[in-house]
């Protein structure tokens, strides 16, 4: 069993998920959680094309740092992410605790599949990496 998201923990996002994304003002995710700073993770970054996927590592990844406000917030991210608490094999990304470089515990989604094969984002930085690489806006697993 997987520990529950409950009000006033920490969520990390370093992808799609940020301010300004097309998720999160499609999620509504500002109704739900408060912007508390720009953190860094470190991780590592890759290119899955529209969106990032993180795994630990020795890269600081930058992102984002929420307050939740509303716990239903953690259901729709389950979804949006493909994680299945039931089913955490075949889920794309785990919803795991990490501890971010400040010191500060937050949840965030990791990456549950085999990545080696994707390109690293050097910078640690999606935003930046989506801008210099000209991606469009990651909407594919909204539904």
């Amino acid at each position: 069993m997987f520990e529950q998201v409950v009000q006033s923990d920490l969520m990390f996002f370093y992808g799609s998920l940020q301010r300004g994304e097309y998720p999160y003002k499609h999620l509504e995710l500002a109704s739900m959680l408060e912007f508390v700073d720009s953190v860094t993770y470190l991780g590592e970054l890759r290119d899955m094309g529209q969106y990032p996927a993180c795994k630990p590592g020795e890269t600081a990844v930058h992102g984002e740092l929420f307050k939740v406000k509303d716990i239903k917030v953690a259901a729709i991210l389950d979804h949006f992410e493909r994680f299945d608490e039931t089913n955490p094999e075949q889920s794309l990304y785990l919803r795991e605790r990490i501890t971010l470089e400040s010191g500060v515990q937050a949840w965030t989604y990791l990456y549950n599949q085999d990545f080696s094969d994707r390109p690293v984002i050097e910078n640690g930085d999606w935003l930046a990496y989506k801008k210099a690489t000209q991606r469009a806006d990651f909407k594919g697993f909204i539904d």
